[in-house]
């Protein structure tokens, strides 16, 4: 009944990707990345950006092999284990860069993961995340 621990977290707005690294293996098939959001750092802030889902999982198996463009939501198709990559959609990465508070530095751009964002093979939630710092933030 142990939740996994969100160790390290990495967001590159110049690949559109966002890197989360747990202490144990999750279940990347539970991941809702419309849980996931990112915020100033204040306390009861309303300026986020929530990323946005939509696209099951045989839609992006699909799309990648015909090349197709259909990235209106963020994905992942990591394998199980410690690393989730999330592709973000440039929707969201549009959200981001049009927000003046938001995205252009580390000091201002902060990650929030909600309860049972992911899950580990055991079924446990993730932890509650607000507004931790990127360990890795590169700007677009």
């Amino acid at each position: 009944s142990t939740p996994p621990l969100l160790l390290t977290t990495i967001l590159d707005l110049n690949t559109e990707k966002l890197i989360l690294i747990f202490d144990e293996t999750v279940n990347t098939s539970t991941l809702d990345v419309s849980h996931i959001s990112f915020n100033d750092g204040q306390v009861n802030s309303t300026n986020t950006v929530t990323l946005t889902s939509g696209l099951s999982r045989e839609d992006i198996r699909t799309s990648y092999a015909s090349n197709v463009s259909i990235w209106k939501s963020s994905f992942t198709v990591s394998p199980t284990g410690t690393e989730v990559l999330i592709d973000m959609s440039k929707f969201d990465v549009k959200q981001l860069a049009q927000n003046d508070l938001l995205g252009f530095r580390q000091n201002n751009t902060f990650l929030t993961l909600a309860l049972t964002s992911i899950l580990d093979m055991s079924g446990n939630a993730n932890e509650l995340i607000i507004s931790r710092p990127f360990s890795v933030f590169t700007p677009d």
